[in-house]
């Protein structure tokens, strides 16, 4: 993920590519909690609302693994298809807290770094 940062750094400059990360550390959380509510409620257009922006900042975080899974859940919703998606969403969870635990870090490195 690194790599991704730094070339979002490039591309961005560095106070956007700290605003994606944050972003994505602070709102990814709340926006799967908020995918389970909407599941429990069978409303599929908001969680492809979530799910869409959690694919897209971890697209940009090179999080591929997050962008896939978010993806995938999206298009489960798009399809209005609910099966699997409870599933999906607790799968999801987790990479996003561990993909968060290792955003912590580099955030941290890069913060000290004068490459950010």
């Amino acid at each position: 993920m690194q790599g991704a940062l730094l070339r979002l750094k490039k591309m961005a400059g560095s106070a956007t590519a700290l605003e994606l990360l944050d972003r994505f550390l602070e709102e990814s959380p709340e926006r799967l909690e908020a995918c389970l509510q909407a599941l429990a409620a069978g409303d599929l257009p908001t969680i492809q609302q979530h799910l869409h922006r959690i694919r897209s900042d971890a697209g940009w975080l090179g999080a591929k693994e997050v962008q896939e899974l978010a993806g995938q859940g999206e298009n489960l919703a798009v399809e209005g298809r609910s099966e699997g998606m409870e599933a999906l969403l607790q799968d999801l969870s987790g990479r996003c807290y561990e993909v968060c635990q290792e955003l912590h870090r580099e955030r941290t490195v890069l913060l000290g770094s004068k490459e950010l």
